[in-house]
């Protein structure tokens, strides 16, 4: 399976609005949290997907829609 990341931030209110934005236009979105350095950040991912087409797709509907360079990765639990 594939998830399309729409963003890393340093700012978790930021990552909640594009989450929140896209989940409005009906995409899939959701938030994971990570350290990085000692430092929280917050990712905004679509999908999952089952193949990189699909994937692939929504990315390229997702970066238009929202000004943003998402990246396609490969989906682990």
């Amino acid at each position: 399976a594939w998830i399309v990341q729409l963003g890393t931030f340093g700012n978790k209110d930021n990552a909640i609005k594009l989450r929140d934005k896209a989940r409005a236009q009906g995409y899939s979105t959701h938030t994971t949290e990570l350290d990085r350095g000692g430092k929280k950040l917050t990712r905004v991912f679509s999908g999952p997907f089952i193949n990189r087409d699909d994937a692939d797709k929504v990315k390229a509907l997702l970066d238009k829609k929202f000004s943003v360079k998402s990246i396609v990765v490969q989906f682990s639990e």
